[in-house]
């Protein structure tokens, strides 16, 4: 299973770069006016599109997705020194780790220094996540909610309205931030499907309460949790939210969910492997602002389902349009990369935090390296990733 971990966070970290340097381009023409008609198909250097690193950006430099979700596993190692991911503490200890986690990492963000205060000095952060801990272009809703006094939850969602970098930021926060930094909650071990989702939704409602955010968040966990175990992740993500519907804490969200993975599917069958089809996604599910959760989550479908043509070809289809760029590609790159997809080399070698990521996946499989192990079929599902 460490290969599989270290694909998942490399490749994750591979699509985060790749999509790092468009994330402000906001339209797919401008890209390709860039770039050529298929896009950026490269690691290239960049500038932050926030204003919280002066100078050139080195191809290969990891952003928010990759740092914050090398800080969630780091807090789950600590979390599991506690307790056992399926004992009934568990939750509770996670979510102190996380947002403990979270705050050290905020408090390098711009907009984010007072957070610094809310630190618990006690906990013992290995360096290998330190590593990871600098201004690298961090959310404002994120940032916003990690000022609250305390951390949502599933239950009890954070509502805020805070001004962070000029700007009003209001929770239920909507947004992917949930999503991008979840994948190695996919990979704890000894617990069930559902746990997995369980326990996904409450790491994304720490700080983004919105219903359908956090679904989403669930639903990414699943896609890495399935694809690890060689399964059928889109349809058997279905069937573990389909038992949450009777819950009113998930069931709008589960519903939005699965209306946006049916339309991604659907959209890949009528126009595979188009930047173009993914590109006009958002718009197609409804949602004016491809940077939210619910439109993120289609593309990411989309472009897992071209995967059929190599994970280089589907981070280059999950980068390239006028959204959230480097989430998408991030959140792709977890999902080929557990289901045992290799890191194109031309771009591993560039990848500036590598080494961090491969000791990070090392550390993290140390939580219990004897159930480490996944139960697969005797004849194993190999996805046909788009048909």
């Amino acid at each position: 299973m460490i290969d599989r971990i270290q694909k998942s966070f490399l490749l994750g970290a591979c699509g985060d770069c790749l999509g790092a340097p468009i994330e402000g381009v906001r339209s797919l023409e401008e890209i390709r006016a860039l770039y050529g008609p298929e896009g950026l198909d490269r690691l290239v250097e960049s500038m932050s599109h926030w204003g919280d690193v002066e100078g050139v950006i080195p191809a290969g430099q990891v952003t928010d997705d990759t740092t914050m979700a090398m800080t969630t596993a780091s807090a789950l190692v600590l979390a599991c020194q506690k307790a056992a991911p399926d004992s009934p503490d568990f939750t509770e200890i996670m979510r102190h780790f996380l947002w403990q986690g979270y705050l050290q990492w905020g408090s390098r963000q711009l907009g984010g220094e007072a957070l610094a205060e809310k630190c618990d000095p006690a906990i013992a952060w290995p360096d290998v996540v330190k590593a990871f801990w600098f201004p690298c272009g961090a959310g404002r809703g994120t940032i916003a909610a990690l000022h609250e006094d305390a951390p949502g939850s599933v239950a009890q969602p954070l509502a805020y309205a805070r001004e962070v970098r000029g700007r009003m930021t209001r929770g239920p926060n909507p947004g992917c931030g949930g999503m991008m930094r979840v994948v190695p909650l996919a990979f704890l071990p000894g617990i069930s499907s559902a746990r997995v989702f369980e326990l996904a939704c409450e790491n994304a409602a720490l700080t983004h309460g919105n219903q359908t955010a956090f679904v989403a968040t669930g639903a990414v966990a699943l896609f890495v949790h399935f694809a690890a175990m060689d399964r059928d992740w889109l349809n058997e993500t279905r069937k573990v939210m389909q038992g949450f519907l009777s819950d009113p804490l998930y069931a709008e969200g589960i519903c939005n969910v699965l209306a946006f993975m049916d339309k991604a599917e659907e959209r890949f069958r009528q126009t595979p492997h188009s930047l173009d089809a993914i590109n006009a996604l958002p718009a197609e599910i409804g949602v004016r602002n491809p940077f939210l959760a619910g439109p993120v989550l289609a593309q990411v479908v989309y472009a897992v389902l071209c995967a059929q043509r190599g994970a280089k070809h589907a981070l280059v289809i999950a980068a390239n349009h006028g959204g959230d760029s480097d989430s998408v590609a991030a959140i792709v790159g977890n999902v080929l990369g557990a289901a045992d997809m290799n890191v194109p080399p031309e771009w591993g070698d560039v990848l500036v935090q590598r080494v961090g990521i491969m000791n990070m996946a090392k550390q993290f499989c140390g939580i219990a390296p004897e159930r480490m192990q996944y139960d697969r079929k005797e004849t194993p599902y190999r996805p046909h990733w788009g048909g």
